[in-house]
């Protein structure tokens, strides 16, 4: 114990005296310690934000009849139960138009056992991405490639066949519908250059109508066959491309034929009268003319206009076309409905036996000829929608007309040879009086011209050889060639401070004219102005400076050769040396 206690003691005086040293090198690191236990878990952090919803995949929803527009979304499909009908895949626009997933006819089966005996397991559209293997569905199946938008089936024992386009992305979907009569052809333009053609088309379809490719002229030739209504579709692709695609859908009606005319436009016009034994025809109470919308031009053959006395048009016409009564000469009366808005050119001309005519409310323009040679016509309705009035040269037993005050112009040729004529009443809405509009009245003994009217055109009143008088607005500043030319009767004249000009022969043949005041506005009068005027003793030109005459002044051909030219006081000496006018020197004189 001892010895112990003087060990302690001598280890206690050396480390005190070593502590007044300098240390000595470190020494090396001891061995690493047992690890201590893990200590606990700190709390768990706050949950981050929600990520966006991502979007919902498209679906094939089933039920049994039409699709409502608010049942499923963009790019969904819908499969009715009922009719086997596949729509889709659906735009903003709605569900679209169906294709049919029915097969072929088949021939009739046998029947099978009751209930729950039966061994047939009905047919399914399946769904997927891309081409669908073979070993996918049944015989009599369908599959949607819902990558490319094609639908395959019905599934066949080779495998799955074709495909149709039915996206909306990549397919280009035209849809037609076609009115035929039966027997007859409608051609239907394509473009083929390049391109592979399937026509999808039933058998009961192929019993209505046959569908003929003709590659050379870009066109297929549709033929009906039956009366019926089908439809049916051709699909257009490019080789390679499976996902740009024409898809032309077609629904047909097919109507009977009688022989007795020819139908067109889907229809609707009254292309050609065919049967020239019947005389009388009641659209409205024909069940397929009664929808007619259109007579077309020249609609009625040569034979059937001699022997057609009544015409009795539907309520639903809107247009008569160019020449489409032209010449129908027993035809007494016609009366068109209130819903036509177009009359073409010459549409009754010779119309020899029409006594009357109505003129629809839709009607704005008169094309010129409608009324030609009407020559029994008499009596003329023209309503408050008319803005142009034409269309009555030579009906030659016309009396009189109203020209209602919509109208704004009288147009070329309005009553040319209008031969009976003798009174008309032009409104103050007139603007313009087109060229030939009254020539040959021979009829007409007067005519005011009201202060609305800007332009008169060339032998608008020529050869109105009753007329006696006439009075001219000071809107009117120019008076054009020959518009009054042998109008043998006139004996006076009334010419507005407003004229300008008056042109070459306005005036010519007017061989009762004794005496015209030219006014003070006028600067330039035309050639042979006076010719014939056999009766004229003299004119009164007002204007100070001399009015400018035409190259040949031969303004008084023709006429009395005693003619005396009354100036204004002041410029008798400026008129006498004036070009043209100092040819007539002796006979110029100041007025009193």
């Amino acid at each position: 114990m001892k010895k112990i206690v003087m060990y302690v003691m001598a280890l206690v005086l050396a480390v005190a005296v070593g502590g007044c040293t300098k240390e000595g090198p470190a020494g090396k690191d001891g061995i690493n310690g047992v690890d201590g236990k893990d200590g606990k878990d700190g709390r768990d952090g706050v949950d981050g934000k929600d990520g966006k919803d991502g979007k919902n995949g498209n679906v094939i929803i089933t039920g049994n009849g039409v699709p409502d527009r608010g049942l499923g979304n963009i790019g969904d499909y819908y499969f009715d139960r009922l009719t086997t009908n596949l729509y889709g895949a659906k735009t903003a626009n709605g569900w679209g138009t169906p294709i049919s997933l029915k097969g072929l006819q088949g021939e009739k089966g046998d029947t099978g056992e009751k209930g729950d005996k039966g061994i047939y397991e009905g047919i399914s559209v399946h769904a997927g991405r891309g081409v669908p293997d073979n070993s996918i569905g049944k015989e009599g199946d369908f599959y949607i490639d819902m990558d490319n938008h094609r639908t395959y089936g019905p599934k066949k024992s080779t495998g799955w066949d074709t495909s149709i386009n039915t996206g909306n992305s990549n397919v280009y979907k035209t849809k037609e519908r076609i009115v035929m009569q039966a027997n007859t052809i409608f051609d239907k333009h394509t473009y083929f250059k390049d391109r592979n053609f399937t026509i999808h088309q039933t058998t009961e379809s192929q019993n209505i109508i046959s569908v003929t490719p003709y590659i050379l002229d870009n066109k297929f030739i549709f033929k009906s066959l039956a009366v019926g209504e089908t439809t049916f579709s051709i699909e257009l692709s490019y080789p390679n491309n499976t996902t740009n695609t024409m898809l032309e859908e077609y629904e047909v009606k097919v109507i009977e034929n009688t022989g007795d005319y020819l139908l067109s436009d889907n229809c609707e016009k009254l292309a050609k009268w065919e049967n020239a034994k019947i005389t009388t025809i009641d659209m409205p109470n024909d069940k397929i003319l009664k929808d007619i919308k259109h007579i077309g031009s020249n609609a009625f053959s040569e034979e059937s206009r001699l022997t057609l006395t009544s015409i009795i048009l539907p309520q639903q016409l809107k247009t008569i076309e160019p020449s489409a009564f032209s010449r129908c000469k027993h035809v007494e009366q016609i009366d068109i409905p209130n819903t036509v808005t177009k009359i073409g050119y010459n549409a009754f001309e010779y119309c020899t036996s029409l006594k009357t005519i109505n003129i629809p409310y839709g009607i704005t323009e008169m094309d010129s000829g409608m009324f030609n040679y009407c020559t029994a016509l008499t009596s003329v309705s023209i309503p408050n929608s008319i803005k142009t009035v034409a269309g009555f040269n030579n009906c030659t037993a016309l009396t009189s007309i109203t020209i209602p005050n919509s109208v704004t112009k009288i147009g070329n040729s309005a009553f040319y040879d209008c031969s009976s004529l003798a009174s008309i009443e032009i409104p103050n809405s007139v603007k313009n009086i087109g060229y030939y509009a009254f020539n040959n009245c021979t009829a007409l003994t007067s005519i005011t011209i009201p202060n609305s009217v800007t332009k008169i055109e060339y032998s608008a009143f020529y050869n109105c050889s009753s007329l006696t008088s006439v009075t001219i607005p000071n809107s009117l500043v120019h008076i054009d060639k020959r518009t009054f030319q042998r109008c043998n009767n006139l004996t006076e004249i009334n010419l507005p401070n407003s004229i300008v000009t008056i042109d070459d022969e306005a005036f010519s043949y007017c061989k009762s004219l004794q005496t015209i005041t030219l006014p003070n506005s006028i600067k330039g009068l035309g050639d042979e102005l006076f010719e014939d005027c056999t009766s004229l003793i003299s004119i009164k030109v007002e204007a100070i400076n001399p009015p400018k005459l035409a190259r040949n002044n031969n303004m008084f051909r023709g006429a009395s050769g005693n003619v005396t030219i009354y100036v204004p006081v002041g410029s008798v000496s400026a008129y006498k040396a004036a070009e043209g006018w100092k040819e007539y020197a002796n006979n110029i004189k100041p007025i009193q």
